[in-house]
C-alpha cells in the first residue's frame, strides 16, 4: 500500500466535516511547514525515544514525561505488546500512524500526544478512531473494548474514552462510508467552520472567505450598534431640547441623545464629530 494516504487520520475532523476540502486541497499550492508544526513534530520524535528507552539525553520538551510514563505503565501489563509509531491501515486510502498502540488481552489502547495549546477531546474523536481500527486491522487484534487517550501537557493533560467494540465499529464505519462518498464524488459540498484552521485549501476556499465576510459583516454592525450607544445614551441637554427653536444654536457632542439624521446636516455646521460618530 501507498506510504501516502488520500485521506490522513490526523485531518479527519476537516474532511468529515467539509467534504469537499479534500479535493480543493488537491488545487492549493502547497504551504510551509510552521514553527508549532516543527516543535510537536520534534517532541513526538524525543517522545518515541524515551519510550525506546533513550533516557541518556536532556529532553529539551517540558511535560512530555506525562506522556511517556502513562504508556509506558499501560504497556508494562504483563503480557501487553507496545507499537510506537508504526504505521497502521484502516483502508488503502486511510492510513496513519499512531503515537502509540498497546494490546492487552481484550483491549486496545491508542495514544495520542498533543504539544498544542488547543484542547482536543478524546471522546468521539475522529483520528483516534481511525488509528484505533487501523491498528486492529493491521495486527489482526480481537479486542472487546477501545480505549483512546489524547496527552496535552500543555493543554489538561490526560483525556481518555472508552467504546465497546461494537459501538466502535458502528463509528468507524460511517467514518468509510463518508470518505468512500467524498472520494466518489469531485463535487462533494464545502462547509466553513471551526475545521478550517488548519485546512490547507484554506487560503483559495469561497466558502472560507465568504463566512470571514458575514463575520466582519456582523462585527461591523455590532460595532456601530455600541458606538451609537455612546453617543445617543447619555440624557440629553439642556441645548437638545430646544432643537428645532430658530433660536438655538447647538452643538456637536458624544454625550447627546439627538437625532441621527439632525445630527448629519447640523454637525457641519456647528461641530466637528468625534471618533463615537464613525459609524453614526
Amino acid at each position: 500500500m501507498s506510504e501516502h494516504a488520500k485521506l490522513s487520520p490526523s485531518g479527519s475532523a476537516r474532511w468529515l466535516a467539509c467534504p469537499g476540502s479534500y479535493w480543493l486541497s488537491e488545487q492549493a499550492p502547497k504551504q510551509p511547514s510552521s514553527a508549532a508544526a516543527d516543535e510537536g513534530t520534534d517532541a513526538h520524535e524525543w517522545a518515541a525515544k524515551m519510550l525506546y528507552g533513550d533516557d541518556g539525553f536532556d529532553n529539551p520538551y517540558s511535560g512530555i514525561e506525562l506522556y511517556v510514563d502513562r504508556v509506558k505503565a499501560t504497556a508494562e501489563r504483563k503480557g501487553a505488546v507496545l507499537w510506537v509509531e508504526k504505521r497502521v491501515y484502516l483502508t488503502e486510502q486511510i492510513h496513519g500512524t499512531p503515537d502509540a498502540v498497546i494490546a492487552h488481552k481484550k483491549t486496545v489502547d491508542v495514544f495520542d500526544l498533543k504539544y498544542g495549546y488547543n484542547k482536543v477531546e478524546a471522546k468521539d474523536n475522529s483520528q483516534l478512531l481511525i488509528y484505533a481500527a487501523g491498528a486492529i486491522k493491521t495486527y489482526d487484534l480481537k479486542p472487546t473494548t477501545v480505549n483512546m487517550h489524547i496527552v496535552q501537557p500543555r493543554a489538561g493533560g490526560i483525556r481518555s474514552a472508552s467504546m465497546p467494540v461494537k459501538l466502535f465499529w458502528a463509528r468507524v464505519n460511517a467514518i468509510t462510508e463518508a470518505a468512500d462518498n467524498l472520494l466518489a464524488n469531485p463535487e462533494a459540498p464545502r462547509r466553513a467552520g471551526d475545521h478550517c484552521q488548519y485546512c490547507p485549501a484554506a487560503p483559495i476556499c469561497p466558502e472560507r472567505k465568504a463566512e470571514a465576510q458575514a463575520a466582519a459583516a456582523v462585527a461591523s454592525a455590532v460595532l456601530r450598534k455600541s458606538t451609537r450607544t455612546q453617543c445617543f445614551g447619555q440624557s440629553k441637554t439642556k441645548s437638545e431640547s430646544s432643537i428645532g427653536s430658530s433660536n438655538s444654536t447647538p452643538t456637536h457632542s458624544t454625550n447627546r441623545h439627538v437625532d441621527t439624521q439632525w445630527c448629519r446636516v447640523k454637525v457641519a455646521e456647528f461641530g466637528a464629530p468625534t471618533s463615537k460618530c464613525q459609524w453614526c
